[in-house]
């Protein structure tokens, strides 16, 4: 069977302590729900959804642009692609879907992409970015975390992603 993923999305740095810990209870319900957390990035809220996947031993993965870039102990596994489009395709293709919190001008753009490949995608409402501030309709918004993990599981395996 192929691995899981549930791609996580929003600030590399300067994420508020309310993201931060839903950044982290996001990585803890994904990895309940037996998907890997996959992230483009390895600080804020990317770190956050590692350590909280890790708090239950749970997988992670990172895919980065530059090999350059030293991996965390937080990241089970590490793919690195040549640009930031790349980096964007293949999240998107490996993943079942994606939960937004926050995020700047680098979230909406992998944002576009999930929904072009008719991904699912929760925003977390309230987190402010892109999460509040997309007015796509293919865009999923919930309230809390646990429901928005439960909303990707339960769809993804509808649309044959999951």
């Amino acid at each position: 069977m192929a691995e899981k993923y549930i791609a996580v999305l929003g600030y590399g740095v300067n994420c508020s302590a309310a993201n931060n810990h839903l950044a982290f209870q996001a990585g803890h319900e994904i990895a309940a729900h037996g998907y890997t957390v996959c992230a483009g990035n390895l600080g804020g809220t990317f770190e956050q959804a590692y350590k909280g996947a890790k708090s239950i031993a749970g997988a992670t993965m990172a895919v980065l642009e530059s090999s350059n870039t030293a991996p965390t102990p937080l990241c089970d596994e590490v793919l690195y692609a040549a640009d930031t489009d790349k980096k964007h395709r293949l999240i998107a293709e490996m993943a079942a879907g994606a939960i937004v919190i926050g995020g700047g001008p680098g979230t909406n753009k992998l944002l576009s992409r999930l929904l072009d490949m008719h991904k699912i995608v929760v925003a977390i409402r309230g987190s402010g970015g892109v999460a509040d501030g997309n007015l796509d309709q293919r865009l999923t918004v919930e309230a809390d975390v646990v429901t928005a993990v439960s909303y990707i599981v339960g769809n993804a395996g509808s649309r044959g992603i999951g």
